[in-house]
């Protein structure tokens, strides 16, 4: 059976499935290891849920003669010297049966467009006894930290990915804001044009805002003049009125 992915295609689709739908917080496909070079590993953090949390591997085959080779692999005959907590095979659909897995494996088959369907998780209802728990740590440190070493101040991304967060999140904020308050303006803008319908008159919005902000001077320029009894701003203040007659 021939396999509608490349090797890396399906590397590619391991490392966003980590990612996506399980939900590991760091994904990275075909990386150079110790001894191991995985096709996708993921790590996974629960934030407190321990049992929940480990390494997730998944190794792609297009063929069963690739199948069946990984198998004479030091690190597939000894677990203890592989990487992952929790391991899966990928592969095009009807490659691999289930009955072929080995003992704690999953099994994910991609469909021709695309799509991952799991045919079975390595979780069972005790995840701590589905994990793999001897593993090569000092391969997965070294995988981890040569991904690091590619960012020259991890630091700083970290920095600037929670800046980001922060500015997309206030900016959300104030999206939720001008969202209620334009549902308010044309509420008031139905409840204008009514009036106007029914009371007859032909005044426009624009028309409207116009002498509020007239009557906000005036009472502005009043309040001034209340202070300051200065005639030149009882000049303005009548010419505000339409009343210049009385100047």
């Amino acid at each position: 059976m021939s396999s509608p992915f490349t090797h890396k295609e399906l590397c590619i689709i391991a490392a966003k499935w980590l990612k996506n739908t399980l939900k590991c917080t760091i994904s990275i496909n075909e990386p150079k290891g110790i001894r191991e070079n995985p096709d996708a590993i993921g790590w996974k953090f629960t934030y407190g849920t321990t049992a929940k949390e480990g390494s997730i591997l998944v190794e792609c085959k297009t063929s069963r003669a690739d199948f069946k080779a990984d198998f004479k692999k030091p690190f597939r005959q000894d677990p203890s010297k592989g990487i992952g907590n929790w391991r899966y095979y990928m592969c095009p659909e009807g490659i691999i049966s289930e009955s072929e897995l080995p003992d704690k494996w999953g099994l994910a088959y991609v469909t021709d467009k695309g799509k991952v369907k799991v045919i079975k998780h390595p979780y069972i209802k005790d995840t701590r006894k589905s994990k793999f728990k001897d593993i090569n740590t000092e391969n997965e440190r070294y995988l981890l930290t040569r991904w690091l070493s590619k960012t020259e101040e991890p630091e700083k991304v970290a920095y600037n990915i929670r800046e980001t967060n922060n500015k997309f999140n206030r900016l959300c904020t104030q999206y939720d804001k001008l969202k209620v308050d334009n549902k308010r303006l044309y509420k008031y803008k139905g409840l204008f044009e009514n009036y106007t319908a029914l009371s007859g008159t032909d005044i426009s919005i624009e028309e409207l805002h116009d002498e509020i902000s007239r009557l906000r001077n005036i009472e502005y320029l009043l309040s001034i003049y209340k202070d300051k009894k200065d005639d030149k701003i009882l000049e303005q203040l009548l010419t505000k009125i339409g009343r210049q007659d009385i100047i």
